[in-house]
């Protein structure tokens, strides 16, 4: 087999591949590019694509879910391959103003080198625009902090859509003098994190964190771009798939900025491919190999991580048959289809396997080297045949003009139809798109429930409302309705002096008005603190802890039912719901859930009533959040539920001006994850940041407290949370002067 293999480097070199970039192009609106991280690593939308249920691109089993599904969803059979390459600080600013981007380095091939060598000396390739006057050569260009830079040669000019001209040209860093700093020290005082210049904004700090992935290396820094299918892990999703047994390997491709880089040409076979160069640890390398001797299927996390392990595989082949180039650390843009033809051309020989071609590569390392390192400028078009990456690929939505277009449409059977299957679905179903946008998995393995998800027409959009009916009947289906449910409506009881009343509380703003009224009435009033909705933990703590504060003030008992005790089966109920609008089907489910756990409490320590404080708010239904009380109580015989208008003028004044007296925390959102994401979207479009976790903001001001749950206000919010169309929401501008007005400030009586 090795003598015939050896043969191949003999036959004649193939066709470039002529694919039409038309075949994958696509209309990307403006406001379906996400321009800030995901507020909730984990929580965004993921569209698993099972091309396994089915041989017809036309009928891809399409499925939406959230990112965190991926716990479940992975079979423990596969491996994921990841991208560690940390993103470097490569955006500089001129003193005049303009800007020089850094693409790689041209003196130190290994990025993650370069950034632990002095900066004195080193030259770059970069892009250069906004000078004032023409850039020429031996041009210095004052950056600050001691640093400037020289440039050394113009190579072209630079253009991108919507951007002034610039020019690609190699500089020189010159540091201060006996100032000796490494170029990772250096770009620490005067670089920016590089966000995608389609974003159109500046950095900003909540890039620093949201640009990289929580896997990035802290020793091998070098991409200009993030590896953006990884943005979307966490630590407890990486934990939980440990705990599954799905390994992972994490290898160094450092992301350049040629991954923007447009194709402006017809076909691909005129495109010139971007290089980038990869760091491989041995010990990293041979754990795949296990991996794949151990039959596990490899799951790429990312485009990057496909095209480092491909150009890997076809590295070791070339070793194997003795190329001329086999010792070369280098992959050219077409290397892998001259190999793949001349395997399909040797008389039905076929290529090694993976592992074996791996083992060839870590053969090339020396023994007193722990990585092996290279570069690849491998393009991946429809055709290709993947040799490693046989699982599945998570990736977010790309450019319609890019490369990885491509690369995607490749994975689903060099299907251009496929493409336009999942691409149409994304847009019918409004995920966001590009880097900091959702995700999807493209899997070559089946999953629970997969099968029946297949679309009979790849342009329609999903039926997200039959999803969630479907969702919350069965749920309903587990609670038979007794003869007292049946009248409930007409039976409304009202506690008297004396009585025992367990209010379930939320938080401690909606809590106060209400507490105050039970014990001015006589009423023997127990808060029961049970939520396991809200997200992240830190929230929850945050909102406990005040509840609790408030009902030792007031000698009120306050019951802990413990967060752990139903967050898992609240995001089970939440199944199918996850797009369900505020005051939709998601949210009886979760007040049913609440109601339930609070009237069975009730029941077992001799309740008359229950009710609630979510009743006191006029961002809740309140037909939606009594009628979840009234179901709950109806359950046992001597629990009833205790409906009142809490939310009139009155009352809501009353609450603000407690709220204030208090210097309550002001929560920002009703408490889930998928409330925290909608009302981001909210806050967006009228051009408020997003929500900061925990919120460094009080009630301080009843009035003005007061005027942002008017009624009018809070119907503004859910005509925008409604409707399919946000760009016909025009009431949310005239919110900007209010919100605009109401800015966090930090010290005492702080606000927002």
């Amino acid at each position: 087999a090795l003598r015939n293999m050896r043969a191949f480097s003999n036959l004649r070199v193939p066709k470039i591949p002529q694919y039409a970039m038309k075949d994958v192009q696509y209309v990307l609106p403006q406001d379906r590019i996400a321009l800030t991280p995901q507020s909730s690593r984990g929580q965004s939308k993921l569209l698993a694509v099972n091309q396994s249920a089915s041989d017809s691109v036309e009928a891809l089993a399409l499925q939406d879910m959230v990112f965190s599904d991926v716990v479940d969803l992975l079979p423990s059979d596969v491996h994921l391959l990841m991208n560690e390459s940390r993103v470097i600080a490569a955006r500089l600013w001129t003193e005049g103003g303009a800007e020089v981007m850094m693409l790689n380095s041209e003196s130190i091939r290994d990025p993650a080198e370069s950034m632990a060598s002095l900066a004195d000396g080193q030259q770059w390739r970069c892009m250069i625009r906004g000078t004032k006057e023409p850039v020429g050569k031996n041009q210095e260009l004052e950056i600050g902090h001691g640093v400037c830079v020289r440039v050394e040669t113009i190579h072209s000019v630079w253009e991108e859509e919507d951007e002034a001209p610039g020019v690609e040209a190699s500089i020189i860093f010159m540091d201060a003098p006996k100032k000796r700093r490494s170029l990772g020290e250096v770009l620490s005082k005067v670089g920016d994190i590089p966000i995608p210049p389609y974003l159109n904004r500046d950095t900003n700090a909540e890039d620093e964190e949201g640009y990289q992935t929580v896997y990035a290396s802290t020793t091998v820094s070098g991409s200009v771009a993030a590896p953006t299918a990884g943005l979307h892990f966490t630590d407890d999703i990486l934990c939980n798939l440990q705990a599954r047994g799905i390994g992972f390997t994490k290898m160094a491709l450092h992301v350049s900025a040629g991954t923007f880089k447009p194709v402006t040409v017809g076909c691909i076979s005129e495109h010139d491919m971007h290089e980038e160069f990869f760091n491989v640890q041995t010990e990293a390398l041979h754990g795949l190999i296990e991996a794949l001797r151990a039959g596990k299927k490899i799951v790429a996390v990312g485009t990057t991580s496909v095209r480092l392990i491909e150009t890997l595989y076809w590295m070791g082949v070339r070793r194997l048959i003795n190329d001329e180039k086999a010792d070369s650390a280098t992959l050219g843009q077409w290397d892998a289809y001259i190999l793949q033809l001349q395997g399909q051309e040797a008389g039905g020989s076929s290529l090694p396997d993976a592992a074996d071609a791996l083992e060839a590569v870590l053969s090339t390392a020396s023994s007193s080297s722990s990585s092996i390192q290279g570069s690849t400028a491998l393009c991946v078009t429809p055709g290709y045949d993947f040799r490693v990456v046989t699982g599945g690929l998570i990736t977010n939505f790309h450019q319609p003009d890019s490369t990885l277009m491509l690369l995607v449409a490749a994975f689903l059977r060099s299907s251009s139809a496929g493409v336009h299957s999942v691409y149409n679905h994304a847009l019918a179903n409004d995920y966001t798109f590009l880097s900091y946008g959702d995700s999807s998995i493209i899997a070559n393995f089946p999953w629970k429930g997969s099968e029946d998800q297949a679309e009979q027409s790849p342009t329609s959009a999903a039926p997200w409302a039959a999803q969630m009916a479907a969702g919350y009947e069965a749920h309903k289906a587990q609670q038979p309705l007794t003869d007292k449910q049946q009248t409930i409506q007409k039976e409304q009881r009202v506690p008297q002096a004396g009585d025992a009343v367990l209010l379930h509380s939320c938080c401690a703003p909606c809590s106060g008005a209400m507490v105050e009224s039970m014990v001015e009435s006589n009423l023997n009033v127990t808060i029961y603190f049970y939520n396991p909705n809200i997200h992240p933990r830190e929230e929850y703590e945050t909102r406990k802890n005040e509840n609790k504060r408030y009902a030792a003030e007031l000698g009120v008992p306050f019951i802990d039912a413990d967060y752990d005790n139903g967050v898992d089966e609240w995001y089970s109920r939440a199944k199918g719901m996850e797009w369900s609008p505020e005051r939709g089907d998601r949210c009886t489910m979760c007040f049913d859930m609440r109601m339930e756990r609070t009237a069975l409490y009730a029941e077992e320590h001799g309740f008359s009533y229950i009710t609630t404080t979510n009743a006191t708010s006029r961002w809740k239904d309140e037909q939606q959040v009594d009628g979840s009380g009234h179901r709950a109580a109806a359950h046992y015989e001597n629990v009833h539920y205790w409906q009142q208008n809490w939310r009139d003028d009155t009352m809501t004044q009353k609450k603000y001006e407690i709220n204030a007296e208090q210097k309550f925390y002001k929560q920002e959102y009703c408490g889930c994850s998928f409330s925290l994401r909608d009302v981001n979207a909210y806050r967006r479009s009228i051009g408020e940041p997003n929500i900061k976790i925990p919120s460094q903001g009080i009630y301080d001001d009843p009035k003005a407290d007061a005027e942002e749950e008017s009624v009018e206000n809070v119907e503004a919010f859910f005509e925008f949370d409604s409707t399919t169309d946000r760009e016909d929401f025009r009431e949310a501008k005239k919110l900007q002067k209010l919100y605009k007005t109401r800015k966090k400030t930090s010290g005492e009586g702080s606000n927002w």
